[in-house]
């Protein structure tokens, strides 16, 4: 009896300095002395410790106090996440579905993600919904999907605000309805997100749940399109150019669709400004940038862009008779181009610009 005591006591003691050191690990990392939380942690890692194994990985991805190395790092998150520890867990499964220090597997990465959500995880929910959203790893199912983002979105992530508001707008997994994805994007919104900052000008230009105000729209649509979001620079310059909640002006209209079309490869924004230069509004009319942002467009898979470029090539040519623009004109998404096309470019006696 007596060297059964005598043993748990030494039982005891040895873990008060493993509890230390783990202690003194972790106060080191908080310091940015790595090299010393390094020391401290492997051998606390090495007898078992999820925390300690964790920190570990940490150290190696990071490459702070030793030398980077990912396929260390996972290992370290293996250990780890296979004693239960949810940021282990969420870390080998980003890199699982990113393919660092392992080879791609979004299956093996949606395992851990959901193990790391069960247990609360926010950003392990977060990443799970997107792979259900998707369909990467696991079968796309919008009702998985719907269930994850709104336990993020519940605890004020201002993206999962956004996505659960797009989802309620689209019914994608949850019933269609407008009145909650406004909540939504105005909860994200009023946080600075710029796409729900855009969106929430959609739901104004098109009063979708509220009061139609393209006044409204604009200053949602302003806000979003300064930090560069590149649909709202796209739907601000539609304003311009219809003259909905400002004044109508083609060249600021063309100003917004070039930024979106330049900087961010937008096929929208390439195919309005394809029209405007077909056109000649805002900007000096110029066929060959037509057909270069309607080429853009194109390969872009933006449909009505191959019809405005077989147009333009036509009209060049003088191919165009009256039954061709009429049977086009009854079928185009934007009837102002075949007529433009018919104006400037197929009149009686005219020469097809070159």
């Amino acid at each position: 009896m007596k060297q059964v005591v005598l043993g748990g006591m030494a039982l005891l003691l040895a873990a008060v300095p493993a509890r230390a050191d783990l202690k003194a690990g972790l106060e080191a990392l908080r310091r940015g002395g790595y090299e010393a939380a390094f020391s401290e942690l492997t051998p606390l890692a090495r007898s078992g410790s999820a925390e300690a194994q964790f920190h570990l990985g940490e150290l190696y991805r990071q490459g702070k106090g030793v030398r980077k190395d990912m396929a260390k790092a996972v290992r370290w998150f293996q250990k780890a996440a296979e004693r239960g520890h949810a940021g282990a867990q969420f870390r080998l499964g980003f890199m699982l579905a990113d393919g660092q220090g392992v080879a791609q597997d979004y299956a093996g990465g949606a395992k851990w993600y959901r193990l790391a959500a069960k247990q609360g995880h926010t950003h392990a929910q977060f990443r799970l919904s997107s792979l259900y959203h998707i369909g990467l790893g696991v079968p796309q199912d919008y009702r998985e999907a719907a269930k994850w983002v709104r336990k993020v979105a519940e605890k004020g992530v201002t993206g999962a605000e956004f996505q659960l508001g797009h989802m309620y707008q689209r019914g994608e997994g949850l019933p269609r309805n407008n009145t909650l994805a406004l909540q939504w994007f105005r909860k994200a919104a009023r946080k600075g997100h710029s796409a729900a900052e855009g969106r929430l000008g959609l739901m104004y230009e098109n009063g979708w749940a509220v009061r139609r105000d393209f006044t409204a729209a604009v200053q949602w649509y302003r806000k979003a399109a300064g930090k560069g979001e590149d649909e709202a620079q796209v739907d601000l310059g539609r304003m311009y150019a219809h003259g909905h909640g400002v004044p109508r002006d083609y060249s600021e209209a063309a100003k917004w669709f070039r930024k979106a079309a330049v900087n961010r490869h937008n096929a929208r924004a390439q195919y309005y400004l394809g029209f405007m230069c077909a056109a000649g509004l805002g900007v000096p009319r110029d066929v060959d940038q037509a057909i270069h942002w309607f080429q853009k467009a194109a390969s872009q898979r933006f449909a009505y862009a191959n019809v405005y470029l077989g147009l333009l090539y036509a009209a060049r040519r003088g191919l165009f008779g009256r039954a061709n623009l009429d049977a086009l004109r009854s079928r185009a998404g934007a009837p102002e181009v075949v007529e433009y096309c018919e104006r400037r470019w197929c009149a009686p006696g005219r020469r097809p610009d070159r």
